[in-house]
């Protein structure tokens, strides 16, 4: 573990304005393979690490988050992961939207990043009632022809439902010109996209398997890295958090 981030310390600490609420970023996408759990893995450690108490909810029935952060070192559990199912939405609604204040003066939890199984297509009803609690949708995709044939019309769908939305593309090659392509037929198809693209890397598949995130890392620092920290930014901006 002399790679990861020493006791997982957090960063940085802020008290919570009067005002604050918590907030809330959904990542699905209709198809398996794109990097859901992976961004939401990271977007939940970057909070962490930036002193963000975060909570990540697991709606996909394979529990592909919920295993991976069993695996993790007790001393980086410096977020909450738990699972979930679409049909008690309106509980988990109640619970996060009531902005709970700790002790300390800040919220229960400030993010909520919320993972969703493949297919979510067949989820319409319930998407639409999350939909109603988030602040951002993010929809992984990866930069090829039956990928972003796939992904260009769920995130029309989605902003058709009044989500904020936006598209990332993952695993790209980047010495390849696919990638940037597939950026510009997003902009073309008048969706958002992350202006950072999230290169294939081993260590991703590598770490996951361990319970980790590609930036628990310390030693390993690199483009891919601050391609991660750089999304998290992206979105924490998006959210204004």
């Amino acid at each position: 573990m002399g790679d990861v981030l020493e006791a997982g310390v957090a960063r940085k600490t802020k008290a919570a304005p009067a005002a604050a609420r918590t907030k809330l970023v959904l990542v699905c996408s209709p198809k398996g393979g794109v990097g859901k759990t992976t961004i939401a893995s990271n977007l939940l450690v970057r909070a962490a690490q930036q002193g963000v108490r975060a909570l990540g909810l697991d709606l996909d029935r394979q529990r592909t988050l919920t295993k991976w952060f069993a695996k993790r070192p007790a001393e980086a559990q410096l977020f909450s992961v738990r699972e979930a199912t679409f049909s008690q939405w309106a509980a988990l609604s109640r619970e996060i939207r009531s902005n709970r204040i700790e002790q300390d003066g800040r919220l229960t939890y400030e993010l909520v990043v919320v993972d969703t199984p493949p297919s979510v297509e067949d989820h319409l009803l319930e998407v639409r009632n999350i939909l109603e609690d988030a602040d951002l949708t993010v929809i992984p995709t990866k930069p090829g022809d039956f990928d972003l044939e796939s992904a260009i019309p769920w995130g029309r769908t989605v902003s058709g439902m009044g989500g904020k939305t936006v598209m990332v593309l993952n695993q790209i090659n980047k010495q390849a010109s696919s990638w940037q392509q597939a950026q510009n037929r997003i902009i073309k198809s008048r969706l958002s996209v992350c202006p950072v693209a999230l290169p294939t890397s081993e260590d991703v598949t590598r770490y996951l398997d361990k319970g980790l995130a590609l930036l628990d890392l310390t030693k390993a620092r690199g483009d891919s890295m601050e391609r991660f920290e750089a999304v998290y930014e992206f979105v924490a901006q998006e959210v204004g958090l």
